[in-house]
């Protein structure tokens, strides 16, 4: 009993230590969508901040951050996922700050609804097949499609714009007269 106690301590302990500290954790992150609507074919930017590890200035945290820059990758990887019928899904890795964006596309033929987006901060490498308590998904938002405009073209006998400054307009068609012929001598 003793020995579960002081591993449960040097356990809570470890999960404790100021080096490690994962952002938006359990409402930590936020995530926000620009535009929040739009029709078939248009773009939208899904972007999200606080996804992070912080590291000790140890040696050994050094030697990963640069074995990272070296690789590229600035900050942990993110998925994210819009619940279009046909969903689409996109991974992207934050910046040293933990802010991340990818941008999509309304693929034509979308229905008009609304349409749940959600990411996840990945702060453990996919490899070691677990998942951290450092991961963390975001609260979701939504994305709105709506229905295409198409223009309707005018119907016949709808009057047009007027015509602009200095230019003459064409004459109106002349309207018969209804009156009996007179006969002269």
């Amino acid at each position: 009993m003793r020995r579960l106690a002081v591993g449960l301590l040097i356990g809570a302990a470890t999960l404790a230590l100021p080096g490690i500290a994962g952002g938006g954790g359990a409402g930590g992150g936020t995530l926000s969508v620009n535009p929040p609507s739009g029709t078939p074919g248009s773009e939208f930017t899904v972007s999200g901040t606080g996804c992070f590890v912080e590291m000790e200035s140890t040696s050994d945290a050094a030697a990963q951050q640069d074995q990272q820059a070296q690789n590229g990758v600035m900050g942990p990887l993110v998925e994210v996922t819009v619940g279009f019928p046909t969903p689409l899904e996109m991974s992207t890795h934050a910046d040293g700050e933990g802010a991340w964006s990818v941008t999509f596309t309304v693929p034509a033929g979308t229905p008009p609804g609304p349409y749940t987006i959600t990411a996840e901060c990945l702060n453990t490498p996919r490899d070691l097949g677990s998942v951290s308590a450092l991961d963390f998904v975001y609260t979701g938002i939504t994305y709105t499609v709506a229905a295409p405009v198409t223009p309707t073209p005018p119907s016949p006998g709808t009057p047009t714009a007027p015509a602009p400054a200095g230019t003459v307009p064409a004459p109106a068609p002349a309207t018969p007269v209804a009156v009996a012929p007179a006969l002269t001598g």
